[in-house]
C-alpha cells in the first residue's frame, strides 16, 4: 500500500470547493483508504459488486484533477460524473441508463456529444462497452443467480484507481512545490527591499511572472545575487575629487 498517498486522499475525501459525490470519510477505522482496500479486494479475485460508493467518487476526483494529462475536457468530466451517479452501492459498476437519461442528467447535451465522450473514455481504457443485440442496456439473471450485464462498464476505471491516485498525488506535489518556490522568491525579494528600498520593482516583477516556474527561478537567482551583493561591500569606492 502506498502510504505516501494518505494525506492527499484525506484532502480529497473531505469537503472541498467544487468536490463531487458523497462527502463521508473514505478511511476505515484502521486508517486505510477504501479505494486501496477495494483495489486489493479486486486483485484477490473478489467481485467488483462489493465496491463501496466512496471508492467511485475518490477515483472520480483523482481523474478530474488529472484530466489534462489524458486530454479530457470539462465536458468529459461532467459526463463521467453523470454516469457515475447512476451506479448504486452493491449493484456493480455497469451503467444501464439510456443515452437520453444520461444527456438529461449531464445538463441537456446532445446524444452526438455523449457518444464522443464515451468513445474517448473507451479509447483511454476507462470504460468498456457491453452491447446487447438490440443495443439496449439491461441485466438478465438466471435461476442460479448468474447474471449478464449489457451496458457501459466502469470496471476499467476502478481497476486503475491506484494509477490515478498516484498521478493526482504527483500533480499535487508539483503544485505545492510551485507555491513553496513562489514564497521563497517573495521572501528573498522582501529581504532585498528591506536592505535597499529601490528594489521595490523586483517584487512586482516576480508577482507578474507568478505562473511561470522558469521565470520564478530566474527572479530567485537575481534576488539571491542582489541580496549577497548588498551584504558584501565593494573592495573600493570611487570618490569624486
Amino acid at each position: 500500500m502506498d502510504v505516501f498517498l494518505l494525506p492527499f486522499l484525506a484532502k480529497h475525501s473531505g469537503k472541498s470547493r467544487g468536490s463531487c459525490g458523497p462527502q463521508r470519510s473514505s478511511f476505515n477505522k484502521h486508517g486505510i483508504h477504501k479505494a486501496f482496500r477495494s483495489d486489493l479486494w479486486r486483485r484477490q479475485g473478489h467481485p467488483a459488486t462489493s465496491t463501496p460508493e466512496t471508492d467511485i467518487w475518490a477515483v472520480f476526483r483523482a481523474l478530474r484533477d488529472t484530466r489534462s494529462l489524458f486530454g479530457l475536457r470539462p465536458g468529459h468530466v461532467q459526463t463521467l460524473q453523470a454516469m457515475l451517479s447512476f451506479l448504486k452501492p452493491g449493484h456493480g459498476d455497469t451503467v444501464f441508463a439510456s443515452n437520453d437519461e444520461i444527456c438529461r442528467r449531464v445538463g441537456g447535451i446532445d446524444e452526438r456529444t455523449l457518444r464522443r465522450h464515451i468513445d474517448r473514455f473507451v479509447e483511454l481504457g476507462f470504460m468498456k462497452r457491453h452491447d446487447s443485440p438490440n443495443r439496449k442496456r439491461y441485466r438478465v439473471k438466471s435461476s442460479e443467480g448468474q447474471s449478464i450485464s449489457y451496458g457501459l462498464s466502469l470496471a476499467p476505471l476502478l481497476a486503475r484507481a491506484g494509477e490515478l491516485l498516484a498521478t493526482a498525488q504527483a500533480m499535487e506535489n508539483a503544485r505545492r512545490d510551485r507555491v513553496f518556490l513562489r514564497k521563497q522568491i517573495l521572501t528573498k525579494l522582501a529581504q532585498i527591499d528591506e536592505a535597499d528600498p529601490r528594489t521595490n520593482s523586483l517584487i512586482r516583477y516576480a508577482e507578474f511572472f507568478g505562473g511561470s516556474s522558469r521565470s520564478r527561478s530566474i527572479v530567485l537567482c537575481s534576488a539571491t545575487w542582489r541580496l549577497n551583493a548588498n551584504r558584501c561591500p565593494p573592495r573600493w569606492t570611487h570618490q569624486k575629487q
